[in-house]
């Protein structure tokens, strides 16, 4: 997804601007030079991570979408989504297809991993029945506290 910005000989990474080859990639992904056509990306480990991340979860959701919202809750890695009615998962794909599409253009898989993770987050908080008691209990308006907006 990411596409590299910095090009660098692959000599580079043996002499002395190995270090300075590392620290722009920290920064976004660097093209490394080789001969005969075998050019490698030189990624962080977050940047990594979140790629495959990414592609992990856009295979679950390619899935989803030819099983459709009622039968995704069979698909391996999925299996959490059954705490939500079949509207809610339609709701979940249609949000996570438009995640995808800003993530590619924008070329950020950050955007879909962040949409994926409030839906995995959001499963997780019906499945706890504290947290559903205490998010659903009434609201006691003396243990509030008012807030004033500022002048200014």
């Amino acid at each position: 997804m990411e596409s590299a910005v910095l090009e660098r000989p692959q000599s580079d990474l043996t002499h002395k601007g190995a270090s300075e080859v590392f620290e722009l990639a920290d920064k976004q992904p660097v093209l490394i030079k080789r001969r005969h056509d075998a050019d490698q990306v030189l990624l962080n480990a977050e940047s990594y991570a979140g790629l495959l991340r990414f592609a992990q979860n856009l295979y679950l959701v390619t899935r989803a979408l030819t099983k459709g919202p009622e039968r995704m809750v069979d698909i391996e890695g999925l299996h959490w989504t059954k705490l939500f009615g079949a509207d809610e998962r339609r709701t979940m794909l249609l949000e996570l297809v438009e995640a995808a599409r800003v993530a590619f253009e924008r070329k950020d898989p950050a955007i879909f991993n962040a949409t994926w993770k409030g839906w995995a987050h959001s499963a997780e908080l019906m499945n706890d029945p504290e947290a559903i008691k205490a998010l659903t209990a009434p609201v006691d308006p003396d243990a509030t506290v008012a807030l004033t907006r500022p002048i200014g």
